[in-house]
């Protein structure tokens, strides 16, 4: 019930938005029903299940081939292997691993990705894609950014890869949303979820959510006494990741405001900022009292290692109904980034 009833007051607000508001302020809140009731139900569902409990709906796998499990249809499926997929020509699939094996993921759907989400002409795409293991699940976004990606009828997963062998995970047209512990989903949440397996056999459960319902679901077994390779692979993965890293792309030229918020990260204790980069191409709308926007801030420390964060301004809004000044209201954890991938 009470998901139901915040889908029926996320409806309300949009559509009350959608006849107050400016166009510029109803773009601002992305006012699109379809994607905005999507992002709502998903959200719905992340908040209101415990930790380490299945969202409301959640299917229950009971197969361990691709295409047997429930919620795969019209040709929908997750299938694996041991070595990269050629999603062409899919070959040496197989459900069963033993610990220390790479695995290597690959979705594939009935239709495209812009008519199994019904998404219009945009030009960015977000997937929901989740692992599922001992009760516990780990899911978020990823992103594609490119037109050709979001009209294909796949998406190629790196699950635990040899980090000289990732390719979708370096790909700079998709974006790997950050999940539980800062930890961006792909390869290195999923060497993580991995490695904290006990010894025995254990189900993993790969799936795409939309709407709450998983119209892709894969499953495979894998079996050890020992899962700390995937903690060893965690890490070169993430180093991996690290060299081949670059800033969000920016999504507003703003220099005034870049200038407030260099001031603002100065003010914070940051010195040798290197660069500002404003992620959103307009304000959020935080419920009637504020507005953001999502910014990433690179620098140099005193060892003369680049890094950067992801960060959040913000700014009140006042009772006359204007902005008022700009606040730093979030900082995340620092990233290592090669500083010739600065302007990249």
């Amino acid at each position: 019930m009470m998901a139901v009833r915040s889908i029926k007051i996320m409806f309300c607000t949009v559509l009350a938005l959608s006849l107050l508001l400016p166009c510029q302020t109803v773009y601002a809140v992305k006012l699109n029903l379809g994607g905005a009731l999507n992002k709502a139900k998903e959200v719905v569902d992340a908040v209101a299940q415990p930790s380490g409990s299945a969202p409301a709906g959640e299917e229950t796998a009971s197969e361990t081939t691709g295409a047997a499990v429930p919620g795969n249809t019209g040709g929908n499926r997750i299938v694996f292997s041991k070595s990269p997929i050629d999603p062409a020509t899919p070959t040496n699939l197989t459900n069963s691993f033993q610990a220390g094996d790479t695995i290597y993921g690959l979705i594939q759907i009935g239709t495209t990705w812009r008519k199994l989400y019904d998404a219009g002409d945009v030009s960015e795409l977000g997937i929901m894609v989740g692992l599922g293991a001992d009760g516990k699940e780990d899911y978020q976004y990823i992103t594609l950014k490119k037109a050709q990606y979001i009209d294909s009828n796949y998406l190629v997963l790196d699950i635990a890869p040899d980090p000289e062998k990732m390719t979708a995970y370096k790909d700079p047209d998709m974006l790997y949303g950050e999940g539980k512990g800062n930890r961006k989903i792909g390869p290195i949440a999923f060497t993580y979820d991995l490695a904290q397996l006990p010894p025995g056999k254990h189900t993993v459960k790969f799936f795409v959510r939309n709407y709450g319902e998983h119209p892709a679901v894969g499953e495979l077994e894998i079996e050890g006494n020992d899962f700390s390779f995937y903690a060893d692979l965690h890490e070169k993965v993430k180093s991996a990741s690290d060299a081949a890293g670059t800033l969000p792309p920016a999504g507003m030229i703003n220099k005034e405001l870049e200038g407030q918020m260099r001031a603002l990260l100065e003010n914070a204790g940051w010195s040798n900022i290197l660069r500002i980069v404003i992620i959103d191409k307009d304000w959020w709308l935080d419920g009637n009292t504020s507005r953001y926007l999502n910014v990433a801030a690179a620098a140099k420390d005193s060892n003369g290692e680049c890094y950067w964060c992801n960060t959040q301004f913000t700014q009140p809004k006042l009772i006359d109904g204007s902005w008022g000044r700009l606040e730093l209201t979030k900082t995340g954890i620092k990233r290592p980034i090669p500083e010739e991938n600065l302007n990249k």
